[in-house]
């Protein structure tokens, strides 16, 4: 399991039966809280990977703005490719369960 998505790994199944309460939740229920908190911790992640992907793209202007590129800056751009993927994979694999 990618280590990115390791803290939000729900089924699709789990995501409708949280859309189900939510509909029927009031702020005084048991199920609102679950469901909010679920929420606070997707919004969390979310606000994680934009600083992560602005960092990335701090770091990959200055990759280009330099010339020539030793091996070290190679393995360092390859690696924030990677990280960059990973997001997009979780960010798909979010929408995939709870769309």
């Amino acid at each position: 399991m990618n280590l990115l998505t390791e803290d939000l790994h729900t089924d699709r199944q789990n995501c409708s039966i949280l859309a189900r309460i939510a509909d029927k939740a009031t702020k005084d229920d048991k199920a609102y809280h679950l469901i909010m908190m679920n929420t606070n911790q997707i919004s969390d992640r979310l606000v994680h990977m934009r600083q992560e992907m602005n960092d990335v793209k701090i770091i990959n202007a200055r990759y280009w703005a330099k010339s020539p590129h030793t091996a070290l800056d190679k393995s360092a751009h390859a690696f924030w490719q990677g990280q960059l993927l990973g997001i997009k994979r979780e960010l798909a694999d979010m929408m995939k369960r709870c769309g």
